[in-house]
């Protein structure tokens, strides 16, 4: 298969550039016990909890909050808690930096060579990525644009930012293409009418059919096998 017209690709975070994702699943899991201490039924859901992030990876924390609370009969928090909230998931990995996968440099490197121009869009909060790409100096001369996301702005993975994305670097959203880790990343690449490429994780339970549900154009486990299509 030989991808053509393709003449930017963008990049999901974590779990598609850095290995982050299970540590993330189990900061947020704490971060929803800490906040809910009389359920102490969440104790025993651990697992579940962790496993229903990784399931919904490329969603907006907020919005996988409410899949917990609903799931677990929580009550709603307010948006202050929420915020409150937030911060603390932040701060339960945040000092952590996470490996980069083997391939993302040499990947990055060699797109970049064959003319591509390269975004990244993440569903995180845009100052915590920022933040977190401090650790990362060797990342930052990759990228045309960094995007994280701004909630209360409605600027968000997806649509929002491919467009913004379009509109900055000049190229049509059909000539664009966007690797995630999540169902979700490629179902708003194929909203926007990017080409989805969706990367599995071996080492999580079902990533082959999460990944598959919303029809990728492609799929990947590794990034270097994008060198294979993007001649």
């Amino acid at each position: 298969m030989k991808i053509i017209k393709i003449k930017a690709i963008g990049f999901d975070w974590d779990g598609t550039l850095v290995d982050s994702m299970r540590t993330k699943a189990k900061a947020f899991t704490e971060a929803v016990i800490r906040f809910y201490p009389q359920h102490n039924s969440l104790n025993h859901a651990r697992h579940a909890i962790e496993m229903l992030y990784l399931f919904t990876g490329g969603t907006l924390r907020t919005e996988q909050l409410k899949l917990v609370q609903e799931i677990n009969n929580l009550p709603s928090l307010s948006e202050k808690e929420i915020v409150q909230w937030s911060k603390l998931f932040t701060s339960l990995y945040s000092d952590k930096t996470h490996p980069l996968f083997d391939d993302t440099i040499r990947t990055l490197e060699e797109l970049q060579k064959r003319g591509y121009k390269l975004f990244l869009c993440s569903s995180v909060p845009h100052d915590d990525l920022i933040r977190t790409l401090k650790k990362y100096p060797s990342l930052n001369s990759h990228f045309n644009l960094i995007l994280g996301s701004r909630i209360a702005e409605g600027f968000r993975k997806g649509i929002p930012h491919f467009t913004y994305v379009s509109e900055q670097i000049n190229v049509h959203l059909k000539e664009m293409a966007f690797v995630g880790d999540g169902s979700e990343d490629i179902k708003r690449a194929n909203e926007a009418g990017c080409f989805s490429i969706g990367k599995i994780d071996s080492k999580i339970p079902n990533s082959m059919e999460k990944i598959k549900e919303n029809n990728p154009k492609l799929v990947i486990e590794h990034l270097e096998e994008l060198l294979i299509y993007f001649k």
